[in-house]
């Protein structure tokens, strides 16, 4: 991968089994969280239909950063929880070495778009790289369409986030906003500002990449009720090549209670998913969703001939894990951390 772009559509579903590349299941310890010292924007959910869902501009979804706890509520309102942390991991070869970065409890990314001129990052305390939320419908106290609240959120997206790659939203014709989903969400991050605060499971050395990241869901009945989606466009700002590359989902689904999940994966639906091991949860009672992941659309290879779906699937349990990168790069081949055969 070399000045190129990957576009990745990933699906989150509770209630069905539906991908996760790396999971965790949910124990007492947890990597510990470095101080931060990048403006991350934790403020924003995406919560328009049963799922109520923290997105960040980091690369982490479904943590609650601002208060240490699970990020994802379902069903809304209720209180119950049903994933604590997820987040992007990817990794590749640079030259025969391997380069990770990974969103887990610390994040590899930083906000921000990469200055294509330069090649430099650009500053991520930039208040133009938060997290912006537009919805379809945007109504007065009399159920009229709001046209200044609509406006307003308008004028703030495209002046801060179309400059840096964000789709371009347009008033139609009922006064609606032409958004995908009655619900976005849209961030710009990169990991080629990563320092020497990098998350412990990850490389020194960035792999170059921006990530643009469009997060949307329906206001509907049935199964799109209790969906997220998200849309990755992966960009090399960098000057490698990379080889070898992953795009993996990492989960810690905290299923309520979390002494009790279990995780799987189906071959043959190309989906990753987490249950209930008993039929009494400690949130959730006798009443408890499941979680899946799938990559509805992965990317192409073959010169766009092939579209990549699930490659592999692995768990740890929650205290163990890669302790470098060479071992989370195993972990999203499907491979064990030490395994000797792998490429160092």
């Amino acid at each position: 991968m070399k000045a190129s772009r990957v576009t990745l559509i990933v699906l989150l579903l509770l209630l069905t089994a539906s991908m996760v590349a790396a999971a965790t299941v949910a124990g007492p310890k947890r990597r510990a969280r470095p101080a931060r010292t990048n403006p991350e924007d934790a403020s924003q959910r995406i919560d328009i239909n049963n799922i109520s869902m923290v997105v960040k501009n980091t690369g982490s979804f479904a943590y609650d950063t601002e208060n240490g706890a699970s990020g994802l509520e379902f069903p809304k309102g209720t209180g119950k929880t049903a994933v604590f942390a997820a987040g992007l991991w990817m990794g590749a070869l640079v030259g025969g070495s391997v380069r990770v970065s990974v969103s887990e409890y610390s994040d590899d990314y930083r906000p921000g778009s990469v200055n294509q001129i330069t090649g430099n990052p650009n500053p991520p305390a930039d208040p133009a790289f938060k997290v912006y939320k537009l919805n379809r419908v945007y109504l007065d106290a009399e159920g009229a369409i709001d046209v200044v609240a609509r406006d307003a959120v308008l004028a703030d997206y495209n002046a801060g986030a179309v400059p840096h790659g964000a789709p371009v939203v347009n008033v139609l014709g009922d006064g609606t906003l032409g958004i995908v989903g009655d619900q976005m969400l849209w961030s710009v991050y990169n990991d080629l500002a990563k320092g020497a605060d990098h998350n412990g499971a990850s490389s020194a050395l960035p792999l170059g990449l921006e990530i643009q990241q469009t997060t949307f869901a329906f206001s509907r009945q049935g199964p799109l009720g209790n969906t997220v989606f998200m849309k990755y466009k992966i960009i090399n700002r960098g000057t490698n090549t990379l080889t070898n590359a992953y795009v993996s989902q990492w989960s810690d689904p905290d299923l309520g209670g979390f002494v009790d999940d279990l995780v799987g994966c189906d071959t043959v639906l190309s989906v990753g998913y987490v249950y209930n091991a008993t039929n009494n949860d400690e949130q959730y009672g006798t009443q408890t969703p499941c979680v899946g992941y799938d990559f509805l659309q992965g990317p192409s290879v073959s010169g766009g001939t092939v579209t990549l779906g699930l490659a592999s699937f692995n768990k740890y349990p929650n205290g163990g894990g890669p302790a470098d990168s060479t071992e989370t790069y195993n972990y999203m081949k499907g491979l064990n951390g030490e395994d000797p055969y792998s490429v160092a």
